[in-house]
């Protein structure tokens, strides 16, 4: 009876399994911002949300001037990727908008305008703060990113069809799955850092000096 017991269970565990599976979709869009040596075999990998104040500090104050540091810039891969956070009103449309706004423009130029995409954004974040939007709709925010962000760096792509896609079903599917990639690696706040896949837990106690004395070990 009780090996009839067992069989039963592990026959139910294998159905489950075959129906639900045990881990999230693997997304099939590569989503990363690559700059420095792409070639190179170590990836200083950063999670990032575009509209987190603590994201600007660490992209300003240390990975802009970690890139060109002599003797890191040459041996290390940066890689951005974003996750959106819930309690940040704009984050997921931030996301949405990082998806696409290379669109139009010529395939060797898109990681540079990807780059300066980012990079205006967490120069100038004042007007995608949660205070700034609390009287304006979801359907509203695309509108605001294009004005402030998306017009400077891919004056290519029209606010018309950038808000076309915007609106896509598929897009949403995209950023949804950056961000079940980002929480099957760990990933649950930002900015969260990896060094060749590594979390680096005490990293947001790390400054430029305590950055360029680690990566010169590799």
């Amino acid at each position: 009876m009780m090996r009839t017991t067992l069989l039963a269970v592990l026959l139910s565990l294998a159905i489950v399994n075959a129906i639900l599976p045990l881990s999230p979709p693997v997304p099939k869009y590569e989503h990363a911002v690559r700059f420095g040596n792409t070639k190179a075999k170590n990836v200083f990998e950063i999670y990032i949300a575009l509209s987190c104040p603590d994201c600007k500090a660490l992209w300003n104050d240390v990975v802009l001037k970690l890139i060109n540091v002599p003797s890191i810039k040459d041996k290390v891969a940066f890689e951005v990727r974003h996750f959106a956070l819930p309690y940040h009103t704009s984050s997921f449309e931030l996301n949405k908008a990082l998806l696409v706004v290379a669109k139009n423009v010529t395939e060797g130029k898109a990681e540079k305008v990807k780059f300066d995409f980012v990079k205006e954004v967490l120069l100038n974040q004042d007007p995608i703060y949660n205070e700034p939007l609390l009287d304006v709709t979801t359907r509203e925010i695309p509108s605001i990113i294009y004005d402030k962000y998306i017009s400077k760096v891919n004056p290519n792509l029209s606010k018309d069809d950038f808000l076309k896609m915007m609106s896509e079903r598929s897009l949403w599917e995209e950023a949804r799955a950056t961000f079940k990639y980002a929480t099957s690696r760990g990933v649950f706040g930002t900015p969260t850092i990896l060094i060749n896949g590594v979390p680096i837990y005490n990293s947001g106690y790390m400054g430029l000096m305590d950055w360029i004395e680690y990566l010169d070990k590799l």
